[in-house]
């Protein structure tokens, strides 16, 4: 794995250990993104003895298609189940969602986060997830994420 000497990846997605001189398997935890998903993930220690917590489908993709991995750019799932880190299940490409009826993309953020019923969505999944807001007078505060970067987003109730 570019980066991370010692360590060596499955087309499956399943992490090694080398540095004991055997392979063993890396513990895997499961972690709650931005996005709302949940991810496989591992604790290991990159090539400059820090240890850092990476997706493993992130580690398959940059693997088995020799690329670095911008954190800009997200790996998708073909089948929607984060949990199969199969590289034959992983692709940077997504289908576009279609808005619905009365839903309307959110200005700046198109084809990640749409409004529908005075609530906000995100539709960078299998099917939109309705976001909680934190609530303020008359207006609700969704926090919405781009670039890997959180920013604010108020919308006014009707």
């Amino acid at each position: 794995m570019k980066g991370y000497d010692g360590y060596e990846v499955s087309d499956r997605g399943v992490v090694y250990s080398l540095k004991s001189g055997r392979k063993r398997k890396v513990r895997e935890e499961l972690i709650d993104a931005s996005s709302g998903l949940i991810f496989r993930s591992v604790r290991i220690v990159n090539n400059s003895g820090v240890q850092v917590r990476r997706y493993i489908h992130r580690l398959v993709y940059a693997t088995f298609h020799d690329v670095d991995l911008p954190s800009s750019v997200q790996v998708y799932f073909k089948n929607y189940n984060c949990f199969d880190c199969s590289i034959e299940n992983l692709t940077l490409d997504c289908e576009q969602y279609v808005p619905q009826e009365g839903e309307y993309w959110i200005g700046g953020y198109e084809g990640k986060y749409t409004t529908y019923r005075n609530e906000v969505y995100s539709v960078t999944g299998e099917y939109p997830k309705k976001l909680k807001p934190l609530v303020y007078a008359d207006r609700k505060l969704y926090f919405l994420y781009k670039d890997g970067k959180r920013n604010k987003f108020y919308l006014e109730n009707i």
